[in-house]
Protein backbone atom coordinates (compact mmCIF):
# COMPACT_ATOMS: atom_id res chain seq x y z
CA UNK A 1 0.00 0.00 0.00
CA UNK A 2 1.00 3.68 -0.86
CA UNK A 3 1.07 6.32 2.06
CA UNK A 4 1.04 9.95 1.97
CA UNK A 5 2.35 11.93 5.18
CA UNK A 6 1.62 15.33 5.84
CA UNK A 7 2.48 17.22 8.57
CA UNK A 8 3.68 20.84 9.45
CA UNK A 9 6.52 21.32 7.00
CA UNK A 10 8.80 22.25 10.07
CA UNK A 11 8.44 18.77 11.61
CA UNK A 12 9.12 16.84 8.26
CA UNK A 13 12.21 14.99 10.23
CA UNK A 14 9.42 13.87 12.71
CA UNK A 15 8.38 12.13 9.83
CA UNK A 16 11.49 10.41 8.45
CA UNK A 17 11.21 7.64 11.06
CA UNK A 18 7.70 7.14 10.96
CA UNK A 19 8.27 6.65 7.04
CA UNK A 20 11.09 4.30 7.61
CA UNK A 21 8.94 2.13 10.54
CA UNK A 22 5.99 2.25 7.55
CA UNK A 23 8.55 0.94 4.99
CA UNK A 24 10.06 -2.22 7.10
CA UNK A 25 6.16 -2.72 7.26
CA UNK A 26 6.26 -2.97 3.08
CA UNK A 27 4.50 0.01 2.90
CA UNK A 28 5.58 2.67 0.01
CA UNK A 29 5.72 6.55 1.13
CA UNK A 30 4.92 8.35 -1.78
CA UNK A 31 5.81 11.95 0.54
CA UNK A 32 8.64 13.05 -1.78
CA UNK A 33 8.42 16.71 0.70
CA UNK A 34 10.02 15.13 3.58
CA UNK A 35 13.41 14.02 2.02
CA UNK A 36 13.89 17.83 0.85
CA UNK A 37 12.36 18.19 -2.84
CA UNK A 38 10.78 21.62 -1.89
CA UNK A 39 14.18 23.16 -0.67
CA UNK A 40 15.11 24.48 -3.66
CA UNK A 41 12.03 24.51 -6.36
CA UNK A 42 8.73 27.42 -6.24
CA UNK A 43 5.80 26.93 -4.20
CA UNK A 44 3.80 26.12 -7.42
CA UNK A 45 5.87 23.12 -7.89
CA UNK A 46 5.58 22.23 -4.45
CA UNK A 47 2.30 21.93 -4.56
CA UNK A 48 2.01 19.95 -8.07
CA UNK A 49 4.47 17.75 -6.29
CA UNK A 50 2.52 17.20 -3.19
CA UNK A 51 -0.89 16.60 -5.27
CA UNK A 52 1.01 14.23 -7.13
CA UNK A 53 1.83 12.46 -4.32
CA UNK A 54 -1.36 11.99 -2.95
CA UNK A 55 -2.61 10.94 -6.25
CA UNK A 56 -0.23 8.07 -6.17
CA UNK A 57 -1.38 7.04 -2.48
CA UNK A 58 -3.94 4.78 -1.33
CA UNK A 59 -4.57 6.37 2.10
CA UNK A 60 -2.94 9.75 3.74
CA UNK A 61 -1.62 9.61 7.56
CA UNK A 62 -1.75 13.24 8.94
CA UNK A 63 0.76 14.08 11.79
CA UNK A 64 -1.00 16.42 13.83
CA UNK A 65 -0.50 19.30 16.16
CA UNK A 66 2.26 21.92 16.66
CA UNK A 67 4.80 19.78 18.17
CA UNK A 68 7.12 22.40 19.99
CA UNK A 69 6.99 24.80 17.13
CA UNK A 70 5.80 28.16 18.26
CA UNK A 71 5.44 29.28 14.03
CA UNK A 72 2.58 31.01 12.84
CA UNK A 73 0.22 28.25 11.29
CA UNK A 74 0.39 28.24 7.57
CA UNK A 75 -2.18 25.16 6.89
CA UNK A 76 -1.04 22.97 3.94
CA UNK A 77 -1.24 19.72 5.48
CA UNK A 78 -5.19 20.66 5.94
CA UNK A 79 -5.40 21.52 1.97
CA UNK A 80 -3.57 17.75 1.32
CA UNK A 81 -5.91 15.87 3.87
CA UNK A 82 -8.76 17.81 2.42
CA UNK A 83 -7.70 16.91 -1.38
CA UNK A 84 -7.04 12.98 0.17
CA UNK A 85 -10.59 12.97 1.65
CA UNK A 86 -12.68 14.62 -1.64
CA UNK A 87 -10.36 12.33 -4.00
CA UNK A 88 -11.53 9.19 -1.97
CA UNK A 89 -7.84 8.47 -0.58
CA UNK A 90 -8.58 6.60 3.30
CA UNK A 91 -7.55 9.12 6.01
CA UNK A 92 -5.78 8.91 9.14
CA UNK A 93 -4.55 11.15 11.56
CA UNK A 94 -1.92 10.29 13.98
CA UNK A 95 -2.58 12.47 16.97
CA UNK A 96 -5.60 14.60 18.09
CA UNK A 97 -8.35 16.19 16.13
CA UNK A 98 -7.54 19.82 15.06
CA UNK A 99 -10.85 21.21 13.71
CA UNK A 100 -13.84 20.45 12.70
CA UNK A 101 -13.13 18.34 9.69
CA UNK A 102 -11.03 15.62 11.58
CA UNK A 103 -14.68 14.66 13.14
CA UNK A 104 -15.77 13.66 9.76
CA UNK A 105 -16.64 9.97 9.99
CA UNK A 106 -14.40 8.88 7.78
CA UNK A 107 -11.00 10.38 9.21
CA UNK A 108 -9.53 7.41 11.15
CA UNK A 109 -7.88 9.28 14.73
CA UNK A 110 -5.45 7.07 16.33
CA UNK A 111 -2.80 8.27 19.36
CA UNK A 112 -0.52 5.66 17.99
CA UNK A 113 1.16 4.91 14.78
CA UNK A 114 0.76 1.14 15.95
CA UNK A 115 -3.11 1.84 15.90
CA UNK A 116 -2.95 2.88 12.25
CA UNK A 117 -1.31 0.04 10.82
CA UNK A 118 -3.75 -2.32 12.60
CA UNK A 119 -6.15 -0.27 10.60
CA UNK A 120 -4.42 0.01 7.19
CA UNK A 121 -4.39 -4.48 7.14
Amino acid sequence: MKIYLASRYERKNELIPIAHELEELGYTITSRWIYGTHDNISRLACAMEDLSDIDAAEAIILLSGHGDLKEPERGGRHFELGYASAIGKRCFILGERENVFHHLPWMHVYPTLKEIVQDLK
